[in-house]
């Protein structure tokens, strides 16, 4: 535990790190709190499970549209740049929300947009502020700071949706709003106040001398990169769209409010957090191992959600989910950010980016398939698939037997 703490604490004594660190939890929770109250406010306006599966679809989309070109240009240029781009797309979102839900005007399309204009800032922040955290931090301390990135990650699925739903029953959804948009200008603030890394000039005469098509082998020819994307496709094709339909399983197969729901959701953050916390002191050697445990134990978590009919149980089901989301969602950055290049690093995250960008395809099939058979039903379906493919890819690239060497050594 000392160890663990001894890494932490170095990590937060790098100012920018530290700075870099505070942006990405303000973003988190908008994100969080976010996703809780378009999909409540989506269940008011439409009856259909895939009417409000869809919100994933356009959530993602930028993900899968824009996720390569951001990482591009964040190799290519400065990351500062693409991370106020993203901000300003997440102004625009949530100011709009509040402007219509004050006007009364609010409509199922609202929605849709504003999911998307949210993803298209998350999805620039996604390869910005990573690549960025990646030059201000030494190499040995990547795997710690990544951890506290996540740890903020997941105590925002504890903190965001509780506060939304305590929001939509208390002060209504434009109340809730108003602190969205007041946490937006607070990440702005932040990220001004940040120093372009040392080695972006050397990190842009690098990424230019690189072709998309060499990058794209040179990714390719890793086999942790592989392991990661293949997974990654895998986790958000047949395990992440589940989101989308818990505001219909909560209402229809558990019967609860809206503040049930936001605890259901909370339920994620707390094993998540826990797990989070666990992974700060996590050595490299055991990154893909770590990966592969958690997406198995998130997917097996979908699968005992669609099968629980019980709330109590639901919120340990959740629990158990959210810690296996840690272990996927920290060592999938880390074995990125470790496996790839300096000059490749934002063009690896694109990559991951896109894998995630796949999402829709998911979704799309799991609003079809709930219309027909049932909210949980559907994601019992999807959540036994993943599983399965889950544990395949783990067989057949023998990943509970890694060996893995990086360049510089774990200890600090």
């Amino acid at each position: 535990m000392s160890t663990t703490l001894a890494r932490v604490g170095q990590v937060l004594a790098i100012g920018a790190g530290r700075c870099l660190l505070g942006v990405g939890a303000t973003h988190y929770i908008l994100r969080a709190a976010e996703l809780t109250l378009l999909g409540w406010l989506l269940a008011g306006l439409s009856d259909a499970a895939s009417g409000v599966a869809a919100l994933g679809v356009f959530r993602v989309a930028p993900t899968f549209l824009f996720g390569a070109l951001a990482g591009d240009l964040v190799d290519r240029f400065s990351p500062r740049t693409m991370l106020r781009l993203a901000q300003v797309a997440l102004v625009v979102s949530t100011g709009g929300v509040l402007l219509l839900l004050s006007l009364g005007q609010l409509s199922i399309w609202h929605t849709y947009l504003a999911a998307f204009l949210s993803g298209v800032g998350y999805t620039g922040d996604f390869s910005a502020r990573r690549a960025w955290l990646s030059s201000v931090l030494p190499a040995p301390m990547l795997v710690t700071g990544i951890a506290v990135d996540i740890t903020s990650l997941t105590g925002s699925m504890l903190v965001g949706p509780a506060v939304a739903g305590l929001a939509l029953a208390w002060v209504g959804p434009a109340g809730a709003y108003v602190g969205m948009v007041l946490l937006v200008l607070l990440a702005m603030v932040l990220v001004a106040r940040l120093p372009v890394p040392a080695d972006v000039p050397a990190r842009r005469l690098a990424a230019r001398a690189i072709s998309s098509w060499q990058a794209v082998r040179a990714i390719l020819a890793d086999r942790r990169m592989r392991a990661v994307l293949l997974i990654t496709v895998i986790a958000n094709t047949v395990g992440f769209p589940f989101n989308f339909l818990l505001p219909v399983v909560a209402r229809d197969t558990l019967q609860v409010g809206p503040l049930q729901y936001g605890l259901l959701s909370s339920a994620i953050g707390v094993g998540a957090l826990i797990s989070s916390i666990l992974l700060t002191g996590l050595q490299t050697r055991f990154a893909l191992r770590t990966f592969l445990a958690g997406t198995l134990l998130f997917m097996t978590g979908i699968t005992a959600l669609g099968l629980s009919r019980s709330y109590s149980l639901s919120l340990l089901v959740m629990l158990a989910y959210g810690l296996g989301f840690s272990g996927f969602a920290a060592m999938q950055i880390a074995t990125t950010l470790r496996a790839a290049p300096p000059a490749l690093r934002g063009r690896a995250m694109g990559g991951v980016a896109l894998a995630i960008g796949l999402q829709p395809i998911g979704v799309v099939g799991l609003g079809a398939l709930a219309d027909t058979i049932g909210a949980s039903p559907a994601v019992a379906v999807f959540g036994a698939v993943g599983m399965g493919l889950v544990i395949t890819v783990g067989l057949a690239m023998r990943l509970w037997r890694e060996e893995v060497e990086w360049a510089e050594e774990d200890e600090l």
